[in-house]
């Protein structure tokens, strides 16, 4: 599975903090990564990692409705 290769990869990751995927309980086809890095570079770098340019083009062909990339700071 791509999605399981592309977790076990990223977690390896230097500034890697947290890196899950979770799958809606009443629409099993609506899958979510909530991702915590270090740091923006940290993140610039994994979107640039050998294992997610190879691995997130495939996931997308896959894809019903496009992605939304959403990052958020933590406030409390």
């Amino acid at each position: 599975m791509l999605a399981a290769e592309l977790i076990h990869e990223t977690r390896k990751e230097e500034g890697c903090i947290s890196y899950e995927l979770f799958q809606d309980i009443e629409h099993y086809n609506i899958c979510t990564f909530i991702e915590a890095w270090e740091d923006r570079d940290a993140l610039g770098r994994h979107m640039k990692s050998a294992h997610y340019e190879r691995i997130v083009p495939q996931m997308a062909q896959m894809k019903e409705k496009p992605s939304e990339i959403n990052v958020y700071r933590l406030v409390l």
